[in-house]
């Protein structure tokens, strides 16, 4: 069989050289790993169909949800095999079968996906599931580079159905300007993988007329993917040209964090990773890495590691419409380390190495990424062929801090405006509060608590600023943001919102303040805008993750309160104002004086610790238009045993509210008096028993 020039694939030399170093022994053993998943589901998938391995096909479905995850899996799984041929230890298993056996899986899976492509022609082909433009490129550089890796093994049919495939999808891009959205929906993660299906495509097909028309394409998307506002003005040039001529729009906010599905997303953060990974088509080809691979990809992980947990795991300070529990998204990040590498970097991504070895270690029924709301781990797979493929080809860096060091290294406070958050981060502890609300959700929300690899609080949308529920109100009813006001110092922030709750009948005057030593004070006022009915109030909702499944919990959680040790009833009502967990989470509240501790199970299991007024004084409670309906505050203590929190509470409470002055909330915790006027959103925080200075101030 002759293939025409224009479908001329030259198989890839892979340099002699193993540069990975130990680094690269390790990614190897975890992708071993993920190759026997992929066997066993490969085996399982045919064995319930009642067909042989060789007859595998991709089940049959709505076009965009198990189809397009089945696609994923199987271009994935492609990939796993054909890296594991290449670059397998010579001489030993991986995956648990052979060399040959891992190539013969590799084909049968290419030949799955490319059959069900509208190019091929075939019984199989699933408009359905392809007709979805956005996602094509990315499913090509899956299946096309495993492909290539594996070119001379292939059959001639299958090497020439897969140049047609490339070739079709890259051409769909030729008259696409590359798409720019600030909020909402970032195209930051589609740019990046439709730039990856692109550079794969002008590699591979080195003879194709339109080769270098698909390689200025795909810089196009990659430079978009993470452009800034600063960027579309600049007359910096990137591969010769100015940013100017090459963007459209910004993609990402200042601090290159990128919003998707309505919020901040630490996912899609990550996913400049789907760009990054290029560089790996461009060596393989022999060609010099384009500057567009790692443009602001650096920036972007500096970032993604402010928001990163010691567990791997992200901090998502809005809340997460995924599983919040999920190590495998940093670790595809990770990928831009050996372009662009420093101390600190190479420490976050040995960090989060080792936690995926410690889950595959501990927890080996569960997918490596930890994940447990999803049944495929396509994302593990990802993570650890493109950084051992990056780290082979372009080395592992030397240089590494010490694991301890990291988050004192990240120390610092942060504020996002344009995106609606505050973070504040000590070398042991992280508060976050997010001011952010569209019509559809709402993901206000505070955060704080101990860094530790045994992550104690789960990122849930409405924590800290509680839940009313009104007579004739529907519950969903999301709240407003009706202003808000930020103050920062070098050792701490407060935001100061005012909230339109229960469609308006209530306006809820609020503080989140952080102090220097990684504690947090929430303060909060209700009042009554309209004559409402609240049939239930709470405040100082908090989350905690008590789920042995997790392999960085190895106990089950403790909690001592007033009462002693509790086991504890879930929605059972607590008298009391305090509450510890683990000895290393104290909290303390004024204004309420009951809590109760509410068991989740839909993901990783949560406590939803919540306090309220004691239920002999509870609801319904009938107030007029401009009552104050009640205040409260929250102190929230990293790494404190339950003796002091016990201490503090008592202080607390001896000394009650300090002196309203002109509406203000004031509170005395420890050295520090916290004073808000929360309806003018002035905070000040001073040394206790010293008089609020004049003006606004965060000491």
């Amino acid at each position: 069989m002759t293939t025409p020039a224009p479908y001329t694939v030259v198989a890839p030399a892979l340099p002699v050289e193993d540069r990975s170093g130990a680094v690269g022994v390790r990614l190897l053993a975890l992708l071993s790993n993920q190759a026997e998943r992929h066997v066993r589901w490969v085996r399982e998938t045919t064995a319930q169909r009642g067909v042989r391995e060789s007859e595998f096909v991709i089940s049959d479905g709505e076009g965009m949800r198990w189809p397009l995850h089945v696609l994923y899996n199987a271009a994935t799984g492609a990939n796993v095999f054909a890296v594991l041929a290449r670059c397998g230890e010579p001489g030993r298993t991986m995956g648990g079968v052979s060399r040959e056996r891992l190539v013969e899986l590799a084909a049968i899976l290419l030949r799955a996906v490319t059959e069900t492509h509208p190019v091929s022609g075939g019984p199989r082909a699933r408009g359905d599931a392809w007709w979805h433009v956005w996602h094509c490129l990315r499913m090509d550089y899956l299946f096309g580079l495993g492909a290539w890796l594996l070119w001379d093994d292939l059959s001639p049919e299958l090497r020439l159905l897969i140049a047609r495939i490339l070739e079709h999808d890259a051409d769909l891009f030729l008259d696409v300007v590359a798409p720019a959205q600030l909020y909402d929906d970032t195209q930051a993660e589609s740019n990046a993988w439709t730039a990856s299906g692109l550079a794969l495509a002008s590699c591979m097909l080195w003879q194709h007329p339109r080769r270098d028309a698909w390689a200025a394409k795909a810089k196009e998307f990659m430079i978009s993917a993470y452009a800034t506002e600063r960027d579309v003005a600049s007359a910096s040039l990137v591969d010769g040209r100015p940013l100017s001529q090459w963007l459209t729009g910004p993609n990402a906010f200042p601090d290159y964090t990128v919003e998707n599905h309505g919020f901040i997303h630490p996912i899609y953060i990550a996913a400049f990773s789907e760009k990054v990974r290029t560089a790996v088509c461009y060596r393989l080809a022999g060609q010099a890495v384009p500057e567009a691979v790692t443009f602001n990809a650096d920036h972007a992980f500096d970032t993604l590691m402010r928001l990163g947990l010691p567990d791997g795991n992200h901090l998502y300070i809005q809340g997460t419409d995924y599983s919040p529990r999920r190590i495998d998204s940093f670790l595809q990040a990770c990928n831009v380390v050996p372009l662009k590498p420093n101390p600190l970097r190479e420490a976050a991504f040995r960090r989060a190495l080792g936690a995926m070895e410690h889950m595959a270690r501990s927890r080996p029924d569960l997918n490596l990424s930890g994940g447990i709301s999803f049944s495929f781990d396509f994302g593990t797979a990802w993570a650890l062929t493109e950084n051992s493929l990056m780290r082979r080809l372009f080395g592992s860096p030397a240089e590494a801090l010490p694991e301890t060091a990291i988050d004192a290294c990240l120390a610092g406070v942060h504020v996002n405006e344009p995106g609606k958050f505050a973070l504040h981060r000590t070398a042991r502890a992280v508060s976050s509060f997010s001011w952010h609300a569209i019509t559809r959700s709402s993901q206000v929300m505070g955060l704080t608590m101990p860094l530790d690899a045994d992550v104690l609080c789960c990122p849930a949308q409405g924590s800290t600023i509680g839940e009313v529920v009104a007579d004739g109100v529907d519950p969903q009813t999301p709240l407003e943001v009706v202003a808000h006001r930020v103050q920062t110092g070098d050792a701490g922030f407060s935001v100061a919102t005012t909230l339109r709750r229960c469609a308006g009948r209530i306006r809820q005057d609020c503080a989140f303040v952080s102090l220097p030593d990684g504690w947090s004070v929430y303060l909060e006022r209700r009042v009554a805008e309209q004559d409402v009915t609240i049939l239930s109030a709470e405040s100082g909702t908090v989350w905690l993750y008590d789920d042995l499944r997790w392999p960085f919990q190895k106990l089950p959680r403790v909690f001592r309160a007033a009462a002693g040790l509790l086991c504890p009833v879930s929605g059972q009502a607590y008298s009391g104002h305090w509450l510890n967990v683990d000895d290393r989470m104290g909290y303390v509240v004024l204004g309420a004086d009951a809590f109760t501790l509410t068991r989740r199970t839909d993901d990783y299991h949560t406590w939803r610790l919540a306090f309220s007024r004691a239920p002999a004084a509870a609801t319904p409670q009938r107030c007029a238009a401009g009552q104050e309906i009640g205040r409260f505050a929250l102190v929230s203590c990293p790494w404190q045993t339950a003796e002091e929190t016990l201490g503090l509470a008592a202080a607390i409470a001896a000394r009650g509210w300090e002196a309203d002055q002109d509406g203000s909330l004031a509170i005395a915790v420890g050295p520090y008096l916290v004073r808000a006027d929360v309806a003018e959103g002035r905070v000040a925080v001073v040394a206790s028993g010293t008089a609020s200075p004049p003006g606004p101030q965060l000491a």
